[in-house]
């Protein structure tokens, strides 16, 4: 799916007060929590609530003693806004505790409840189950919580009131709710379920209305339906929405089925390509599935994100295989990028990384060439690679074994640089070698504080601390920005596709920075023609990349710009590999 043409629209907007002004320059150059003070007292709610989403936003534990005081606010919007905050800040989660024993209104008491799904502990689990039965919107944001506490490691919500408590909620009629329910049923995949309830459960996972509800519980109930696997299964691989039928493929592994592979490949002519494509990944995990398997997907079928899936694992299995058809120029990127991550051959695979015209097959190359182990110093030709991802991967194996290869040359060659990605790895060296040639580090990573992206300056500074080195003076990197009161004009866009028309409403209140350089770049043609490179069945659709695999943007990398919106269907976001990392690539959920 091409993204062909993208145009922005703007509106009338008043301007921004110069206190609101100053607020979000200080934000984007990561000014101190102190740089707030005044801000946070300001006789104007407008200016307060901005200072407590600055001061969330800084992620700094010094930031927590200004949002204490304005989670206390009289204004409920600034009390909300500093609840949000309280969530992105380390170290607060007695703050949000005290505060939520005493918060009545429910815009901030939600908020609360939802920081502290980012801080908790398990001795919180019992609070959550409480806030179940609070308000609806409160008890959303508490499933979510019991969910985020599971993917954080927590080893303690396996129990009878846990999955009670959250087959409770799944009861009511508020859709919020109950899909935020299933969401933390299907993180924690209880085993220890009640009879009544687990057929509670069992039956609502075949019959709910809400096709994501079924598909939740579809994973969530595996580990427990061992004793009835099969017939499980088969009722989840025949339901009506592929999502569902996606969720049962991906429950496979822990059905503990007596023939998975038989009970996979059974789903193989299912009608949504989705369906098919989920099926041949959770194939490909599995041991002991015949290469004619895969063998007969690469060449019974004519989609591309199949055979590629398919082709990886037939290539690595049988040595008899030859890759040489599927790197033609023919061939589809995706399928080419699959044979190429199947090669054994550093020296075809060196000669691909350094000839190949292609960045995105390039980077496949170096990337499988870095997991056959070579010596560090064959890899030396990749680091002039004239595409930054190249270089920044042969560098990050290098500094594995930064004693290798001189220093003070690979500075020299790579130093002057100003991607991100490479300032980075080159940061990693440094911290490899801080000790055996600390004046060369120091001198490196003095300049790295100065650098023009958050991201890498944000990384020098916990190294030079690291190193007993000065901070970087405040202002020294200057930057210029936008005008404030011309990005809050900007307020939708259209894609045009192949596929047909999205109509997008931008959020530059919240959002600012991320709306300017969607627009920006929008304007300069760069989003034209790009692929929809990464579609998600059930997820995401995912573009603006300039390379189309993924790894592509501008040279200049955005701040975060955290806020309470939640990612449901059909909202957009600035994709990013972590904090401070967002560059071109948008998405929508």
């Amino acid at each position: 799916m091409n993204a062909i043409l993208l145009a922005i629209a703007v509106a009338h907007a008043s301007t921004p007060s110069p206190d609101l002004t100053s607020i979000w320059a200080a934000e984007i150059r990561s000014a101190p929590a102190v740089s707030f003070s005044a801000y946070s007292t300001s006789p104007d709610p407008v200016v307060r609530e901005r200072a407590a989403l600055a001061l969330g936003r800084t992620r700094d534990p010094k930031a927590l003693p200004l949002l204490e005081k304005l989670v206390q606010d009289t204004d409920i919007q600034v009390r909300a806004t500093a609840s949000f905050s309280l969530g992105q800040t380390p170290d607060s989660r007695d703050a949000i505790l005290r505060n939520l024993s005493i918060e009545t209104e429910l815009l901030p008491r939600k908020r609360l409840v939802a920081a502290l799904g980012f801080q908790a502990l398990d001795e919180d689990i019992s609070l959550f189950l409480g806030l179940l039965k609070d308000s609806p919107s409160v008890a959303r944001e508490a499933a979510i919580g019991l969910g985020r506490l599971k993917i954080s490691g927590s080893e303690e919500l396996n129990t009878v009131e846990v999955s009670t408590a959250l087959s409770e909620a799944l009861k009511g009629f508020n859709p919020p709710l109950r899909t935020a329910a299933a969401f933390a049923l299907a993180r924690i995949k209880p085993t220890e379920i009640d009879g009544p309830y687990w057929e509670a459960l069992s039956n609502a996972a075949h019959k709910d209305r809400d096709p994501q509800v079924r598909a939740r519980l579809t994973r969530a109930l595996a580990l427990s339906a061992k004793d009835n696997a099969e017939d499980f299964f088969v009722r989840q691989a025949e339901d009506s929405e592929a999502v569902v039928r996606i969720a049962a493929a991906r429950a496979v592994a822990d059905l503990g089925m007596d023939a998975p592979i038989k009970a996979l490949t059974s789903m193989l002519g299912d009608q949504s390509w989705a369906v098919r494509l989920a099926v041949v990944q959770e194939l490909v995990k599995l041991e002991g599935v015949p290469n004619e398997t895969f063998r007969a997907l690469t060449t019974q079928t004519e989609e591309p994100a199949l055979v590629a899936a398919a082709l990886t694992p037939l290539l690595l299995q049988d040595p008899t295989e030859s890759p040489r058809a599927w790197l033609g120029q023919d061939q589809p990127m995706v399928v080419r990028q699959a044979a190429v991550s199947a090669l054994n051959d550093p020296n075809q695979l060196l000669r691909i990384a350094t000839e190949e015209v292609t960045a995105s097959l390039r980077t496949t190359a170096a990337i499988r060439l870095t997991e056959l182990s070579p010596s560090p110093r064959s890899l030396e030709s990749l680091l002039a690679d004239p595409d930054s991802v190249v270089a920044a991967i042969a560098l990050s194996h290098i500094a594995e074994n930064p004693e290798v290869l001189k220093l003070s040359d690979v500075l020299e060659s790579l130093g002057k640089r100003a991607e991100p990605d490479v300032a980075l790895e080159l940061l990693s060296l440094l911290e490899g070698l801080r000790s055996t040639q600390r004046a060369l580090a120091k001198t490196s990573v003095a300049e790295f504080q100065l650098h023009p992206d958050l991201a890498v300056r944000t990384a020098a500074e916990q190294l030079a601390s690291d190193m007993g080195l000065p901070p970087a003076p405040p202002g020294a990197f200057p930057s210029p920005l936008p005008r404030l009161d011309s990005i809050a004009r900007i307020r939708a866009a259209r894609v045009l596709t192949d596929a047909g028309e999205l109509r997008l409403e931008l959020r530059p209140d919240i959002a600012p920075l991320a709306v300017h350089r969607f627009a920006t770049l929008a304007e300069k043609d760069f989003y034209d023609g790009l692929l929809f490179h990464r579609v998600v069945p059930n997820f995401v659709i995912q573009t603006g990349c300039p390379r189309g695999d993924g790894w592509g943007g501008p040279k200049r990398l955005l701040p975060a710009e955290p806020s309470w919106l939640p990612y449901k269907p059909g909202v957009l976001g600035m994709a990013d590999a972590g904090h401070d990392t967002a560059g071109s690539q948008w998405f929508i959920a």
